[in-house]
C-alpha cells in the first residue's frame, strides 16, 4: 500500500472480527542514533517487517 493511500485493516475488538477503514496513512522513518547523540543511521522508507533486523546490523557494525 503506498503512503497516504490509507485502506482497510482487519483486527478484533472484544474477540470479534473487525474491520477497520484508513483515510490515509502518515510515512514510518527509522533513526539509529549512537551513544554520543549523533545520528548514524536513517531510513525513508522503513518497513515494520524487516526493519529490526536492519537496525541490529548498523548497531552491531557502528559497535565495532
Amino acid at each position: 500500500m503506498p503512503v497516504g493511500a490509507g485502506g482497510k485493516a482487519k483486527g478484533k475488538v472484544d474477540g470479534k472480527a473487525e474491520t477497520f477503514e484508513r483515510g490515509s496513512t502518515i510515512q514510518r522513518w527509522t533513526f539509529v542514533i549512537d551513544k554520543d547523540g549523533k545520528v548514524i543511521h536513517k531510513n525513508e522508507k522503513a518497513s515494520t517487517a524487516g526493519d529490526s533486523k536492519a537496525v541490529l546490523a548498523i548497531i552491531e557494525k557502528a559497535s565495532k
